[in-house]
């Protein structure tokens, strides 16, 4: 006989015993549930395959059959430009159906000038959320200086509304040239 059991997160067929003739042989399948992969198949405790299927041939003996089963994990590449940084950064792990925030951080003097998601442009400039990631993504973040700031000191004059009426000077011409 051959007894099949599965751990958490997937099953194996035939599960439970399956009785075989001497000398033949029989195939499992191991189905992991949805973001779950085979992490391990093992018979008589002994490791055999991370396959989603296993044949024994020419079963002369008992044998009992164990699949154990793991999450999917995504890497997310999260790079920055000069001036400034992002947060995680890096090779980022991500379990499947997992969200993940990136934030970034402008130097003194620069902002965000602009974000890709996977070389796609995305509206943001603070932090970015991957939400439900059941794939490999990367992110990058540009930033740019800030606009200069005009520090010009501007002086104001009062303009006078008052009309002044100039003097009379009396004035002579004295041998040809005019004096007062």
């Amino acid at each position: 006989t051959l007894t099949a059991s599965a751990g958490a997160n997937g099953t194996v067929t035939p599960s439970g015993v399956t009785t075989v003739n001497y000398g033949s042989s029989q195939t499992f399948d191991f189905d992991p549930a949805t973001g779950y992969v085979v992490d391990s198949a093992f018979v008589d405790d002994s490791f055999v395959t991370s396959d989603t299927v296993y044949q024994i041939t020419n079963v002369v003996a008992n044998h009992t059959i164990l699949v154990n089963f793991k999450l999917i994990s995504y890497i997310i590449t999260a790079s920055a430009g000069t001036n400034g940084s992002i947060s995680p950064s890096g090779a980022v792990s991500v379990n499947h159906g997992a969200n993940q925030v990136f934030t970034f951080d402008a130097d003194t003097l620069y902002h965000v000038d602009s974000v890709f998601v996977d070389a796609v442009y995305v509206d943001s400039t603070a932090s970015y959320t991957f939400t439900n990631v059941t794939s490999a993504h990367t992110i990058s973040v540009v930033f740019v200086a800030d606009p200069p700031v005009d520090n010009t000191t501007y002086r104001t004059f009062k303009a006078s509304t008052e009309l002044s009426t100039p003097k009379a000077t009396k004035m002579k011409f004295k041998n040809g040239v005019l004096s007062s």
